[in-house]
């Protein structure tokens, strides 16, 4: 994601599958998310409205669920949990979930 002026916010990795799985990785059929904010744009926006891209991403893609993984310590995780992750199991302390039949049933936070 960039501005008008092409100035860099994020650096997305999104959709990662078990042929390239990333630290959320949880299983085949659920592909993981990366995202970074850069610091200096981080508190703007900008996080909230790429997960929210990737979910309406996912959705058209027929996804069921996409994935990935927030350290405890970090500010994302709590972005992340807002829109409706939720923990799970998984390889990396921190794996997050976020299932898209639950959030069209409004089973979500």
């Amino acid at each position: 994601m960039s501005s008008a002026d092409g100035e860099n916010w994020s650096a997305p990795r999104v959709f990662l599958d078990e042929t390239d799985p990333g630290y959320g990785f949880v299983s085949a059929g659920i592909p993981g998310l990366g995202l970074c904010v850069f610091p200096g744009r981080r508190r703007n926006g900008i996080g909230r409205r790429r997960l929210q891209w990737a979910h309406a991403e996912a959705g058209t893609r027929g996804l069921r669920a996409v994935s990935l993984s927030a350290e405890p310590q970090s500010p994302a995780r709590n972005l992340d949990l807002g829109v409706g992750f939720v923990q799970v199991q998984g390889p990396a302390e921190g794996t997050l979930v976020y299932d898209l039949a639950a959030a069209a049933a409004g089973r979500t936070r």
